[in-house]
């Protein structure tokens, strides 16, 4: 077999000679195109697999440098109980992350479809489930996610040794062909685990101190603030949504036209501007904090669940914040926490005391809302 014709365990420097300055030792066989495309391919795999393995290490390492910058900001309940399968899973899920640039997203969905194909490599390079024991306060994750990268690493190097030594494994991971084209930059490997890792980091924290989301379909804070609509209070979003679409303490969702904001339940007069200015483009997004909050509602406020499937690649539950979902179009209306609680009712007369992120019923002038309740409470 061709596949045979080659050491797959090669070393780089070898693959880089054999396959950049002798191409003569291929073009004069009757197979010599196959032979070189086979060595070509064993080149980006172990290319990939050496920056995949640093990329696990070095952004494992940067998160756990900068977690308490991330307590300092959201200044979470000290007491938590994250788990490490959750760490576990939030460090392997990394690979959904990557942008779609550079071939990296081909690449990834290669190793979707060898796992789903041979069930023992899938089971190296994603090993969910199987960290045991948790960190019972916020000093106590840096600890538990080195091990798990540890765990992660040596997991990710069996993946490899497996695809090395056995035929089914390889031709799983190189049938699409995405190994045998020249691989671009695979630095976004990094930051694509530091996504992952990070907002779940971040959710986690706010989940802690009773932080939820809330959600207004059809609204542009900024529009609605700045189109004359007469309103109870002032948004205060005046100014121009900044790069990362925050406006004070909004984010915007223009592909779906749906404002979201923080409310802090216990103190629900908190204002999540300076939170969001300070993680936002640094740590997460708007769309990785929110969006991922929305898609784990079917599941509840879970853990972290990852989407084995080459089709739809994903993981759900990396951000798992309760979302609170309100309409402005009822009067007087009720939202509806779709997963979590929430506080009880606030009058119109006390609006300091409602979230500064709310954009019920309850924020438009008219007489349909006037001395009503704001109605915070679960339906």
């Amino acid at each position: 077999m061709v596949v045979e014709r080659f050491q797959l365990n090669m070393q780089e420097h070898q693959l880089r000679h054999l396959l950049l300055r002798n191409w003569s030792d291929f073009k004069n066989q009757w197979n010599g195109i196959r032979n070189f495309y086979v060595a070509w391919n064993i080149f980006n795999i172990n290319a990939f697999y050496s920056n995949y393995y640093n990329a696990i290490s070095d952004a494992s390492q940067i998160a756990t440098d900068n977690l308490g910058t991330i307590i300092t900001i959201i200044d979470p309940v000290q007491d938590t109980n994250v788990f490490a399968n959750d760490l576990l899973t939030a460090l392997s899920v990394g690979l959904a992350f990557i942008p779609e640039v550079e071939g990296e997203a081909q690449i990834t969905k290669a190793i979707v479809t060898a796992s789903e194909q041979v069930v023992e490599f899938g089971k190296f390079m994603f090993p969910v489930g199987t960290a045991g024991g948790e960190a019972d306060d916020w000093n106590a994750i840096s600890g538990s996610l080195g091990t798990v990268t540890n765990n992660l690493q040596a997991s990710v190097t069996s993946a490899q040794a497996l695809m090395q030594s056995d035929v089914e494994s390889f031709l799983a991971l190189v049938g699409s062909g995405a190994f045998s084209t020249i691989l671009g930059s695979l630095d976004n490997l990094k930051e694509g685990i530091l996504a992952a890792l990070y907002t779940y980091l971040v959710s986690e924290a706010y989940k802690s101190k009773g932080v939820f989301i809330s959600r207004q379909f059809n609204t542009d804070v900024h529009a609605l603030q700045t189109n004359g609509t007469s309103l109870n209070w002032d948004t205060h979003c005046e100014g121009v949504y900044d790069s990362n679409g925050v406006c004070d303490t909004f984010w915007y969702d223009n592909t779906t036209g749906t404002t979201y904001g923080l409310v802090n339940g216990p103190s629900v007069g908190q204002d999540f501007n300076s939170d969001m200015e300070a993680l936002f483009g640094t740590y997460t997004t708007g769309a990785q904090l929110f969006q991922n909050a929305v898609a784990c509602l079917p599941q509840g406020s879970g853990a972290p669940i990852l989407n084995l499937n080459s089709a739809s690649f994903s993981a759900t539950c990396i951000s798992s914040l309760p979302v609170y979902c309100d309409d402005a179009t009822v009067m007087p209306g009720r939202g509806k926490l779709c997963n979590g609680a929430m506080p009880g009712g606030k009058s119109l007369n006390e609006a300091q005391r409602v979230p500064p992120s709310y954009l019920g019923w309850g924020i438009l002038n008219n007489k349909a809302t006037q001395n009503t309740e704001i109605d915070l409470s679960t339906c």
